[in-house]
């Protein structure tokens, strides 16, 4: 019976620990899309991404809406937003922020918004993901960008990761990055990547995804591992 009390006790202190290290953990996902009927714009030299520069281009950002939000995020449904644009030129372009394929880095409100939630929150970009798959006739990667022709259309997508600061937590998040292109080719496609003026998009959009931090699931499965071994030995007693 005394060791059942310690090993309930035991749970109970890490479970306090828990909630102190993680008071407010952020968690769900959001659709955005572009504010102004988006144009993403990109050039590609072998395997390295040059630059992405939204829409409107120019500037050094552009602009979104939250389509849709869920859980933790669901205060930013309906809220327009910037993305910083992107590039691997070191020192980057006027414009432009340092933001390496396959590197990486800290770029601070990598996505931002003017109004409360977002404007508390440090959207920071840390990796964009290298692209690797066998090319086809409907699919190729090069840098970070994936290329797939789907019917008469065309799509590029780029994945990010980052971290979520609110306050003093801290969230991991994944950011998948979509262009669309209508009623062309994916070679004609990567032929106009590879022009001064990059390839200009019909449309683009993402979709956002927080993701539980390690800490948070290694005291989960601390707490776990401590049922367990209370029960075994009540087993062996």
């Amino acid at each position: 019976m005394r060791t059942m009390t310690k090993t309930a006790l035991a749970v109970a202190v890490l479970c306090v620990l828990c909630l102190s290290l993680n008071a407010a953990p952020i968690y769900g996902t959001f659709g955005m899309t572009s504010v102004t009927g988006g144009v993403l714009v990109y050039q590609t030299a072998g395997p390295t991404m040059n630059f992405i520069d939204f829409s409107p281009t120019g500037g050094s950002s552009g602009t979104f809406n939250v389509t849709t939000a869920t859980s933790g995020l669901s205060g930013l449904a309906g809220a327009a937003g910037t993305i910083l644009d992107m590039t691997d030129y070191t020192p980057p372009n006027a414009g432009f922020v340092y933001f390496p394929v396959g590197i990486p880095v800290a770029v601070n409100n990598y996505l931002a918004f003017a109004a409360a939630p977002g404007s508390a929150w440090n959207f920071q970009g840390n990796y964009i993901y290298p692209q690797a798959c066998a090319p086809s006739a409907t699919q190729y990667c090069t840098g970070g960008f994936m290329f797939n022709q789907i019917g008469p259309n065309v799509s590029v997508s780029v994945a990010i990761a980052g971290t979520l600061n609110p306050g003093v937590d801290q969230t991991g998040f994944d950011l998948i990055l979509t262009a669309q292109y209508v009623g062309t080719s994916m070679a004609t496609v990567l032929a106009n990547a590879q022009t001064p003026g990059g390839a200009n998009a019909d449309s683009w959009s993402g979709s956002f995804s927080s993701v539980p931090e390690p800490g948070t699931v290694t005291l989960i499965g601390a707490g776990l591992g401590l049922l367990a071994f209370g029960g075994y030995r009540r087993r062996k007693k």
